[in-house]
């Protein structure tokens, strides 16, 4: 089972998603993150800060789990 991914499989019959050490599914996804500062300009004008990277898994007591994975590159 693991390698398999989640429950979804892609057209060529791959898993969608990879696989966490448990062998639970990863979703990642990207973020924009707001600051938090009363003065950021950036937060208050415009789209917040990143996008970020992260991936979301579950553990082996089904409890979920976010990491962060870094900032998302021109192009990607």
């Amino acid at each position: 089972m693991p390698g398999e991914g989640g429950r979804g499989k892609n057209r060529r019959g791959e898993a969608s998603n990879p696989v966490s050490d448990q062998g639970y599914a990863v979703s990642r996804y990207q973020r924009l993150v707001n600051c938090g500062n009363p003065r950021c300009l950036k937060c208050l004008n415009g789209p917040s800060h990143g996008p970020y990277l992260y991936e979301r898994y579950r553990d082996s007591e089904g409890k979920v789990h976010t990491v962060y994975r870094g900032r998302v590159m021109e192009g990607e």
